[in-house]
């Protein structure tokens, strides 16, 4: 079906924000133009409009915006042509890949780092997330991505220092896949980056199935790059898509981690205060966070209920309880191979990696207009089914 563009009028700045001077900015860019398929420019569309609404006046997050967008656009014009030169990309298998979910700030990258420490799995690293693609033009295309990496977090972690102890990233380490998403402009990333309400308002109505056809061929590129047996996935962001998942991975297997609401929404906040001031209290963008939060506990709450053997709840405090029992109960539950060197694997990160590495985090639910009890009466469906497990 084919929707609408709209393209936002040339304002502020005098920068044109609008979705053919962009793709063209790109083209220059990459010097390539053919965009295989080009069912990115509706969302692409929606994301500049709302973007306009609230950065019309604004030329420096214009310019940061603008530059953010075409540099997406360029990855995906490298992508394509990639896929034009290897044609045979889109006939490698995805098999049984198994996914790492929950609300943000619930252990997923506890758990992630954890079984990433099985060499058997094919893990995704942060700079090939960033650069799935390959450029020929580029000689060792694989260091001169491992830089970019490594310069663009050493620029993050100066800018905001808070994020280290919130989140830690490698350019050589495992992370989340929200990097392949958001190169299809379907993507809740977009709207924390830039505080965009109206993104997220429409954002919560789409069906993302398409978004996920187009990440399922990223995957099989970055398979290309390095086989693997089952690709090991990550992101909180999958909770609320979880159906377009099922849809597009039919036999994929999900671990959905869980935690009191009061304290990883606290903690989620938290993080999005190291890039927006929140401490005015709950606004629109806050209420419709929590609406995102709800939709996504109540979407995995109806395919539990279904009975399905390829979605597994963990509980975050059994987890920190016993994490080798967790992993291998993991592995049993999906019928995956354990044996003895995976758990000394597992031990020696759990070493070198304890709880508040980079300092304890604190955060309370009050610091951003919320109460405990107000958590728990919007959540009281989720409280009263997983109890047990918070």
């Amino acid at each position: 079906m084919n929707k609408k563009i709209e393209s936002p009028p040339s304002q502020g700045s005098g920068l044109n924000l609008s979705v053919e001077a962009l793709m063209q900015m790109a083209m220059q860019k990459a010097r390539l133009k053919d965009w295989g398929e080009e069912n990115f420019q509706y969302p692409l569309s929606r994301l500049l409009n709302f973007f306009e609404e609230k950065y019309k006046d604004d030329s420096q997050k214009r310019l940061s915006f603008a530059f953010t967008v075409i540099e997406s656009l360029a990855k995906r014009l490298y992508i394509q042509d990639n896929f034009n030169t290897h044609p045979g990309i889109l006939e490698i298998p995805v098999s049984r890949p198994l996914f790492i979910t929950g609300l943000p700030r619930t252990g997923t990258t506890v758990i992630h780092n954890l079984l990433s420490r099985d060499p058997g799995w094919r893990v995704l690293l942060y700079w090939e997330l960033l650069y799935p693609y390959h450029r020929e033009d580029i000689g060792n295309f694989e260091q001169y991505a491992i830089n970019l990496a490594e310069q663009g977090l050493k620029a993050l972690y100066s800018l905001r220092p808070g994020f280290i102890y919130r989140h830690e990233t490698t350019a050589t380490g495992p992370e989340e896949c929200f990097n392949l998403i958001r190169l299809t402009f379907y993507s809740i990333a977009w709207a924390n980056e830039w505080y965009l309400t109206g993104y997220l308002k429409w954002f919560l109505q789409q069906d993302m199935t398409d978004s996920y056809r187009y990440y399922r061929k990223l995957l099989q590129l970055l398979l290309r790059r390095k086989q693997g047996q089952h690709l090991l996935l990550k992101c909180p962001a999958h909770l609320f898509t979880i159906d377009a998942l099922y849809n597009v991975f039919p036999d994929a297997n999900v671990v959905w981690m869980h935690r009191d609401p009061c304290k990883a929404i606290a903690s989620g906040l938290s993080l999005l205060s190291v890039f927006h001031d929140i401490s005015a209290g709950a606004d629109k963008f806050l209420e419709l966070y929590l609406v995102y939060f709800k939709k996504s506990l109540e979407k995995a709450m109806e395919i539990e209920k279904s009975g399905s053997k390829q979605l597994k709840s963990i509980s975050y405090k059994a987890l920190l309880r016993n994490p080798t029992a967790v992993i291998r109960d993991i592995y049993d539950w999906f019928g995956y191979s354990w044996d003895a060197e995976k758990e000394k694997n597992i031990l020696n990160w759990l070493v070198e990696n304890p709880q508040h590495k980079h300092g304890d985090h604190k955060y309370q639910l009050e610091d951003f207009g919320f109460t405990e009890t107000e958590i728990r009466d919007r959540f009281s469906n989720y409280y009263n089914k997983y109890e047990d497990l918070l």
